[in-house]
């Protein structure tokens, strides 16, 4: 299956990651017209795999913008001229927008993949699980875990997974604060049979920036 995937990275500005969520507040709330920026309509939150993420790799704030998501952030490219921080105004001078065509699905080989940002895999339920088991076990829960986020994501595509699909997993665990909690994420690379686009996210809280992908052979 083919996609449309557009980048655009702020070169002139330097941000933390934990302010990702700032920039998603602030152009979200400048953009209320499209829910693929914020996930809301009238009835509340929706919930999908997001078409519009926010990212901060080594410092510099991004959107990547996936199918639709993607179309978006091509509108409203020239309209984004500041970012607020929590009420620090960053001047936005020069930005590089970077768009393609690109491959997504299953795949006859196995390719490599490193988490750029922690990989939240974990829910209330399967924490449970994760925290009371063997490593072993533990490694088997996250590899099914895996697989359950690209066929999630692969749903929310319109891609329907016909073929088994099959991951190693290596990761350490790692602290992560997330709505001022501290949550327990993981950091490392997996291998699987699946084309999945650099910068996309898998797991929880994607449009935060959180489980960011990218293959490890990519020099970008």
């Amino acid at each position: 299956m083919e996609l449309d995937l557009v980048i655009i990275r702020f070169e002139d500005n330097e941000i933390s990651r934990r302010d990702t969520p700032k920039i998603r507040g602030y152009i979200a709330a400048n953009f209320p017209e499209y829910i693929e920026l914020h996930h809301h309509n009238n009835q509340g939150y929706v919930y999908r795999y997001p078409l519009i993420q926010y990212k901060t790799i080594n410092k510099k704030p991004m959107l990547v913008g996936i199918g639709k998501g993607a179309e978006i952030l091509i509108n409203i490219e020239t309209d984004i001229k500041k970012l607020n921080i929590d009420g620090e105004i960053q001047q936005v001078y020069q930005k590089s927008i970077k768009y393609q065509k690109v491959l997504f699905g299953v795949s006859e080989s196995l390719i490599s993949y490193k988490f750029l940002t922690p990989w939240m895999a974990l829910n209330q339920e399967n924490y449970r699980k994760y925290i009371n088991t063997s490593i072993t076990q533990r490694r088997e829960l996250l590899h099914r875990i895996l697989i359950g986020n690209l066929i999630s994501m692969s749903k929310w595509m319109q891609y329907d997974v016909k073929e088994r699909l099959y991951s190693m997993v290596d990761v350490k665990p790692v602290n992560v604060n997330f709505k001022n909690n501290k949550m327990i994420a993981f950091k490392g690379n997996f291998t699987c049979n699946f084309l999945i686009p650099d910068y996309l996210g898998l797991g929880k809280s994607v449009s935060r920036g959180f489980g960011t992908v990218l293959k490890i052979n990519n020099t970008s």
